[in-house]
């Protein structure tokens, strides 16, 4: 295998964090937290609802998200609220343009960018 050498990404954002999480789906749309360190927990919370809760933060910066699934599916991403005090960001999946849980065996990979400090530069 050939050396891979990977750097540090750069930012003009003050101690900005991203943070990659994995969530498996399962039957009637429950969601298994697969990969996300320092994740304390990703759930159901509702159709086509993941609330994912992490330590408290300063201010949210953004949200990628990601399916794999077998079948090809008209999804679309939307955050929904986010409670920096609380450490916790709700997603809303939607098919076809509606609030709907994503299928069992499917993937979400999902980039979480926040900061941890409230200083602008």
């Amino acid at each position: 295998m050939a050396n891979l050498y990977f750097h540090n990404p750069q930012t003009n954002e003050r101690s900005l964090k991203s943070m990659h999480l994995k969530l498996s789906i399962g039957a009637a749309g429950a969601v298994t937290l697969a990969r996300g360190i320092n994740i304390v927990s990703a759930v159901k919370s509702g159709v086509g609802e993941i609330t994912i809760t992490l330590p408290k933060f300063a201010s949210f910066v953004g949200a990628k998200c990601i399916l794999e699934a077998l079948a090809a599916v008209d999804d679309s991403y939307q955050v929904k609220s986010v409670d920096a005090e609380a450490g916790t960001i709700v997603l809303m999946t939607k098919v076809a343009g509606v609030a709907a849980d994503l299928a069992s065996g499917s993937i979400l990979h999902v980039e979480l960018l926040y900061k941890n400090t409230s200083v602008a530069n």
